[in-house]
Order: structure tokens, then sequence, then C-alpha cells
């Protein structure tokens, strides 16, 4: 936990990770925490009497895809990682390799170019790390968005004067996230994304 609140803190730094996705990753407990952020959120649009058109995004292998050169790229270009602080985590997920075994045949080892140790204390912060530039696709297109670890929530407000130009800025914001996800080595799961309309009166 204390590699995960120093690599933290770094990032919160660099002013690339919002304190809200820190909190969240560096905190003991924190798992209720983002439902709970999202439900204020509606419950206080709701006060304001708009709607709230909310998309759950879900990844297909999501920790198995990240891809190792493009991710310390991004803790170095983006993060300001140098040293030994990106020297450490470079051997944390290099020099890996994989092979299958059946009875006394065993394949030739492959070396893993992608993914992050499942089950590791870092892995929900590592994969944060990498799908940091979300948050500003999604602010490029006026959309409101939420991450914790591989779940990420984008949503917009509706109202009567505004709904013909927010639903069309979610629109885009999912084609464009579609297609960094696609450049990046994710693949988005259109099996388990859902949609939720948290419908206010007012709004209509």
């Amino acid at each position: 936990m204390n590699a995960c609140f120093l690599i933290g803190s770094n990032c919160l730094s660099c002013n690339y990770l919002t304190s809200t996705v820190i909190s969240l990753l560096t905190a003991p407990n924190t798992q209720p925490k983002l439902p709970c952020c999202i439900l204020s959120i509606v419950f206080h649009l709701a006060d304001n009497g708009k709607s709230t058109l909310l998309v759950s995004l879900d990844y297909s292998a999501a920790f198995d895809t990240i891809d190792h050169s493009i991710f310390l790229d991004r803790l170095e270009h983006s993060f300001g990682f140098t040293g030994m602080a990106l020297t450490w985590l470079q051997s944390y997920l290099t020099g890996r390799s994989q092979f299958v075994k059946l009875c006394n045949h065993r394949s030739t080892p492959t070396p893993v170019t992608t993914g992050v140790p499942q089950g590791s204390v870092l892995g929900l912060l590592l994969f944060t790390i990498y799908t940091s530039p979300i948050a500003a696709i999604a602010s490029a297109h006026s959309v409101l968005q939420q991450q914790y670890a591989d779940d990420t929530q984008l949503y917009i407000a509706l109202s009567l004067n505004d709904s013909s130009t927010s639903t069309p800025n979610l629109e885009s914001c999912l084609s464009d996230l579609y297609y960094w996800c696609c450049v990046n080595g994710l693949a988005l799961n259109p099996d388990k994304t859902d949609c939720i309309l948290f419908w206010h009166p007012a709004a209509s």
C-alpha cells in the first residue's frame, strides 16, 4: 500500500489524475465510494431539475491488455517518472515470459509484453494511470466522467434547453474513446456496457 500511495502522490503532483481518483486508489476500503459519488451527482442534478444519462463502460480482459511500452512512455512523459522510479516500474512489468505445458510437452517461451500482474496492490493504480487520457477525452466533449480502475462511467445532464446538444456530445465522446482504446490496445465490451437514464420530470 505504501508503494501505491507514493506512486499516486507523484501522479497527483503532476495534476494529471484528479484527487478523487487518487483518494479512491490510495485510501483503504474505498470500493463503495464510486457509486456514492455518482449518486451524489445524480441527486444534485435532480435538485436542479435535470435528468442524468449515464454510460457504464466495460473492458474485455482489461488488466491483460496494458501495453508495456505505451505505459512506460506515459509514465515518463505524462507523469514525470525518471531514474530509479521509472527503472523500478519497468523491472516490475518486463522480463516475464509464458509458455503452455501439456504432459511432457512445453511450448517455446514467449515474452509477455502486455498486462500487469493480477491480484497485485499496484494493479488498480497502474491501470488507472494507463487510462488517464480518458479524462481529457471526456472533458473535450463536455462530458463528465468517473473512473475506478477498469470501471469508467460517462454521464451528462439533460434538460429541456440543452438535450439536443448534450446527447450528440456524449455520442462523439464515445466515438473518440473507442478510437483511443483501439490505438492503446484496449477493447470495449459492448455486451457488458450499460446505459442508464435517471429521469427527472422537470427535464421532460
